[in-house]
């Protein structure tokens, strides 16, 4: 009987262990796995002005549950608490399907505030996603992305109707079924197993046979029990930490790191909503822009931590160490603090703000700087002399308020109510009033540089100051033919904003913010823009001329076409900016000593016009142009070398070596290239124009659309790998191989250079010959009939016995050429000039030409 009450007591006791293993299994079950999604490389998201002009419904809302949940789909509707509806209408309450997890690709559960882009019919309560691609129908409701759905949609957002639609009914996991079915099992095994033991105190049985299978039966099952626990209970937590130590922008939603040490990790942009962080140590860590809504981060210590731009609604901070910590614009909004929390009086007072209003606070002169506002109702509050640089006041109410000789610089005040507030003598320094309504106020006095004031709404009793109303009135109303010469727009923020066309002639523009701004053929004449930001602006075919831009930021500008003539970049930011086929007159000389030209596109760009110094700056391609140019050397290596584009006009190359080197587009028009190496080398729609390439080896060089036009070939080296145009073949043919009796009658020959050819006795007839230069060749006997030679440089050429009969000769140029015996019946010889020419009396002249009267000479 001993034996028997001791099986029963170990019964017991298994049992309880059993009941508590269930217990933390069914704890476990909650724990999620993570998914993932790859997207196609380049995929672009579409826009949100695109997500919200396809969906039919869109709102801001707050998740409160969810339903549906499925193992391969995880979340898949979720009831949402609407804030405010953007397009459409409905009620309060709504459920949203089509929520996946990460292997799906489809939008996760929103934390926090939430845009969501759907469709479907809201008054019945139910919606579903609207997807243009992946992830894309729900982001968080950050202020910028708000006002571009704001914008988008064109209509003011409406508060939810008064009404709630019935949320959907909890859903069952696949995983809670299957835990169940076990829980079951178990109880029914136990069950039977009491059945037994009092079977067999009972009819006393084999009771030692039972008493040592029980034993086995039992701790069997309670190892597997506490095995499956244990592995259910720990495995999400080393999932979780798998990113260690870089978490930058990880999913860790629902994570448990209580009591973690967490120093030296990186949160950055992370999500951490709900995540357990009790008595975990942050200290110094960096959590700026994560989301820490409602996670535990009781008696944590995040000493010195980052919390910049952070999300702590409903954030759990009893009892935790926030001295020295960065809460510059961390959304404390629903933040839990108490007596416990270490926090800074600054921080406290901006906490007390968020949560309780102004409402017995003392705020003139307060220190609010990086506080984040948003939405706080401050209407007629005292903030005389308050220092709120970089706060965020996004929408909140400063009707009636006191900010005179406050600071505000870089204030983030979007859509913000500013009626009849007293901004006399304050700093909005860089501060972003866009939408924001100024009717009624008091600015005089106020600092508005680089303020943004788009949309900004004033009448006629608002008080603002002649130039920044001049300012206000050109971001906000069509200035496209209003002259601002010599007016003063210094420190203005005109970014983004159409000026084309606008007359800006010695205009005052000293720190002027254009960034963004089109400025196509704008007149900036003798304007003075140093260290304007013109970063990015269009500035084609404008205007520099005598433009002051020391200093001047004009990274990724686009300056194609303008005319820079004596234009000053002394220090000039052009890092990756468009300069390509900017053109200059010969002697116009552009400063860019000390300015930074890397990355920035200077094809076609004749560089012989910048004015350099040790410390401009350009990347290699271009800083070995402008040595070519400025310092030329004798026979100098470049195999191999990238010149595409490069202007190189007239530029000393002589037997240098160029084997195998990318001349695509490049401009060597009368450059000197006589000897030169050019095997293999690529001169693609080169400018060869008047190029001396006398004695220079072109074997296995592509030179399609090349133009030749003039280039001196004489002794050039070719051969059957050499890629050259039909019309360079001939005069490379022409020049370098006998022609005697050939016909070359009818080829198009126009715009060549055949000095000192030996063209006699060749067929030329109806050849167009016209703008060819020819210096000392011999044409005698040759038959130029019908040809055309019309504006011909001929410079002692012989043509005795030539026939030109019939040829066209208008404002020809044949100074010292030999016309004895030449037939010119019937030609067309008007505008020529024949000085020093000489004929005879063989010479058949058309009978309206007196040869003495064009200069010629008779011998």
């Amino acid at each position: 009987m001993k034996s028997i009450q001791s099986f029963g007591k170990l019964i017991n006791g298994c049992r309880v262990l059993i009941c508590f293993a269930l217990v933390l299994l069914t704890l476990g079950t909650s724990i999620e796995q993570t998914y993932a999604c790859s997207v196609v490389q380049g995929y672009i998201h579409p826009s949100i002005t695109e997500r919200a002009n396809a969906a039919e419904f869109v709102f801001e809302g707050t998740a409160e549950t969810s339903a549906s949940i499925t193992l391969e789909n995880r979340f898949s509707t979720v009831v949402f608490t609407v804030h405010r509806w953007f397009k459409g209408s409905g009620p309060l309450m709504v459920s949203v399907t089509g929520f996946g997890g990460g292997g799906s690709c489809l939008s996760s559960i929103p934390y926090g505030k939430a845009i969501i882009f759907a469709n479907g019919d809201p008054s019945a309560g139910y919606l579903s996603l609207n997807y243009l691609g992946v992830y894309d129908a729900a982001i968080p409701a950050y202020p910028p992305d708000v006002a571009e759905v704001v914008e988008a949609i064109g209509v003011e957002p409406i508060l939810p109707e008064a009404t709630k639609s019935t949320p959907p009914k909890m859903g069952i996991r696949v995983e809670q079924v299957g835990i169940t079915g076990f829980m079951l099992v178990v109880v029914f095994a136990e069950v039977l197993l009491w059945l037994l033991l009092n079977a067999f105190q009972k009819r006393g049985l084999i009771l030692r046979l039972a008493h040592r299978i029980g034993i086995c039966a039992l701790a069997l099952l309670v190892l597997s029990t506490m095995g499956l626990v244990l592995y259910l209970l720990f495995y999400p937590r080393f999932q979780a930490l798998d990113c260690l130590p870089n978490c930058v922008s990880a999913d860790l939603h629902g994570a448990n790191l209580g009591n973690a040490d967490l120093r030296g990790v990186s949160f950055h942009g992370a999500n951490l909503w709900r995540v357990n962080l009790r008595r975990a140590d942050l200290r110094g860590v960096d959590l700026g822009a994560s989301v820490l809504s409602e996670a535990d981060l009781r008696h944590s210590n995040l000493a010195g931590a980052d919390l910049d731009s952070a999300w702590l609604r409903g954030t759990d901070l009893r009892g935790a160490n926030l001295i020295g910590a960065n809460l510059n614009l961390a959304d404390l909004n629903e933040a839990i603090i108490d007596d416990t929390t270490q926090l800074e009086s600054r921080w406290h007072l901006i906490w007390q703000v968020a949560n309780h209003g102004a409402v017995n606070q003392m705020l003139n002169k307060a220190d609010l700087r990086g506080a984040n506002l948003s939405d706080a109702d401050l209407a007629k509050v005292d903030l005389s002399g308050a220092n709120l640089d970089g706060a965020n006041l996004r929408q909140a109410n400063l009707s009636g308020a006191d900010l005179s000789g406050a600071s505000l610089q870089g204030a983030y005040i979007w859509r913000a109510n500013l009626s009849k507030a007293n901004l006399s003598g304050a700093n909005l320094g860089g501060a972003n009033l866009n939408l924001s309504d100024l009717s009624g106020a008091n600015l005089n006095g106020v600092n508005l540089a680089q303020a943004s004031l788009k949309k900004v709404e004033i009448d006629g009793e608002t008080r603002l100051d002649a130039k920044w109303y001049l300012v206000w009135e050109i971001v906000n109303r069509d200035m496209t033919v209003q002259d601002l010469s010599g007016t003063d727009l210094s420190g203005a923020n005109l970014s983004e904003i159409d000026l084309s066309e606008i007359d800006l002639n010695e205009a005052f523009l000293y720190e002027t913010n254009l960034n963004g701004t089109n400025l196509r053929e704008t007149n900036l004449s003798r304007a003075d823009l140093r260290k304007a930001n013109l970063s990015a602006a269009f500035l084609q075919g404008c205007n520099l001329q005598e433009a002051n831009l020391e200093g001047a930021d004009l990274r990724q500008a686009h300056l194609r076409g303008c005319d820079p003539i004596s234009c000053n970049m002394h220090g000039a930011n052009l890092r990756d900016a468009n300069l390509e086929g900017i053109q200059f007159n010969n002697f116009d000389i552009v400063d860019l000593q000390a300015a930074d030209l890397r990355g920035a596109n200077l094809r076609r760009v004749d560089l012989r016009n910048f004015q350099v110094d040790e410390t401009t700056r350009f990347d290699d391609k271009w800083q070995l142009v402008m040595e070519l140019i400025h310092k030329p050397e004798v026979g100098r290596d470049l195999r191999s070398v990238d010149l595409s584009w490069a202007n190189l006009f007239q530029v000393d190359l002589h037997e240098a070596n160029l084997g195998k080197a990318d001349l695509t587009r490049v401009n060597l028009e009368e450059a000197d290239l006589s000897r030169v190496n050019l095997s293999e080398s690529i001169l693609h729609g080169a400018n060869l124009r008047a190029a001396n390439l006398s004695h220079a080896d072109l074997r296995g060089a592509d030179l399609r659309w090349a133009d030749l036009n003039r280039a001196i070939l004489d002794g050039v080296k070719v051969d059957e790998t050499t890629r050259l145009d039909n019309k360079w073949l001939l005069l490379w043919e022409i020049t370098n191989a006998p022609l005697a009796g050939r016909d070359l009658s009818g080829v198009d020959l126009s715009w060549v250079n055949l000095g000192e050819v030996d063209l006699s006795g060749v067929n030329l007839s109806g050849a167009d010959l016209s703008y060819t230069y020819i210096f000392g060749a011999d044409l005698s006997r040759a038959n130029l009939s019908e040809a055309n030679l019309s504006e011909i440089e001929w410079r002692k050429v012989d043509l005795h016995g030539a026939n030109l009969q019939q040829a066209k000769l208008g404002g020809a140029f044949l100074v010292g050429s030999d016309l004895r015996g030449t037939n010119l019946y019937e030609s067309l010889l008007f505008d020529i000039y024949l000085g020093e020419t000489e004929y005879d009396n063989s010479t058949i002249w058309p009978v309206d030409i007196d040869p003495i009267k064009v200069d010629a000479i008779e011998k």
